[in-house]
């Protein structure tokens, strides 16, 4: 897991614009039509987690550094005892699922927010 990067525009762009891999995301509005929804929509996502009100984080291979997927969640709200995430989202390529990628992807996350 890495963070995003300008140069994952091509990926990001097939990952988010498949409408059958994205099928159950369609309502929350992530789903991408056009290359330039995706630029804006990976642009968001750089500056999101340079601000700190989320975490997300692109999934690439560590042979190619390819995004393959991504995995993250909101800070919903700061209290005086910590964050409260809410919610935690994750996508694969289909020609990446059940290899154990987004396991491994999503344990790393839950650990790293409950630290």
């Amino acid at each position: 897991m890495r963070n995003y990067r300008k140069s994952d525009l091509d990926e990001y762009h097939k990952m988010l614009s498949d409408r059958e891999n994205m099928y159950f995301i369609i309502p929350f509005g992530i789903i991408t039509s056009t290359i330039k929804e995706s630029q804006a929509s990976l642009n968001n996502a750089i500056e999101i987690n340079a601000k700190g009100t989320s975490r997300r984080y692109c999934i690439a291979l560590k042979e190619s550094d390819k995004l393959i997927g991504a995995v993250g969640y909101e800070i919903a709200a700061e209290t005086p005892v910590g964050k409260i995430a809410d919610p935690m989202g994750w996508f694969l390529m289909p020609n990446y699922q059940n290899k154990g990628y987004m396991t491994e992807a999503v344990k790393r996350v839950l650990a790293f927010a409950f630290l």
